[in-house]
């Protein structure tokens, strides 16, 4: 079974356009600088306007550790970080394809050219242990210390 990822660039969380500790991340107007150097201060963003809908999931600890992972990455190579986001989730086994919100046609081009990105293997693991989801009870008994101690350290494939 395959995914189609919705919003891959976590409404442009992942372009890096929002600032950490930057109080405008939380409502109304931003004041920061676009990917592409520009400010768009003053503009307003309607997807922070009012109480923020993503306060709780979008602008978390965790989130900003691996958008740092991805703008090191795109620092190091040249590219975009969400040429990176993009290229990393292209790459994953299970998405067949993912949807895309470019508002611009230098944004389409920007995110067809994460297609021909290269990265190493260490890029990959980077950003592949960086993003691991946590997992909550009763998924997190499904660990390899559990799985040894239910099947007695026998390796148990589906069928």
């Amino acid at each position: 079974m395959a995914v189609q990822p919705y919003s891959p660039l976590s409404g442009g969380f992942l372009t890096g356009k929002y600032k950490q500790n930057d109080p405008n991340n939380v409502a109304g107007t931003r004041g920061t600088s676009l990917p592409d150097g520009s400010s768009d201060e003053g503009k307003s963003d309607d997807r922070l306007s009012g109480d923020n809908p993503f306060g709780d999931s979008k602008f978390t600890e965790r989130n900003w550790e691996i958008l740092n992972v991805v703008k090191n990455i795109a620092q190091e190579t040249g590219y975009q970080p969400a040429q990176i986001a993009l290229n990393w989730l292209l790459t994953q086994q299970s998405v067949a394809s993912t949807l895309i919100g470019a508002s611009k046609a230098e944004q389409l081009t920007s995110n067809i050219e994460a297609l021909t990105i290269e990265l190493t293997q260490e890029h990959y693991l980077a950003l592949l242990n960086n993003s691991q989801p946590s997992y909550a009870y009763p998924a997190s008994l499904f660990n390899e210390q559990i799985k040894r101690f239910i099947f007695a350290g026998n390796d148990v494939a589906a069928w």
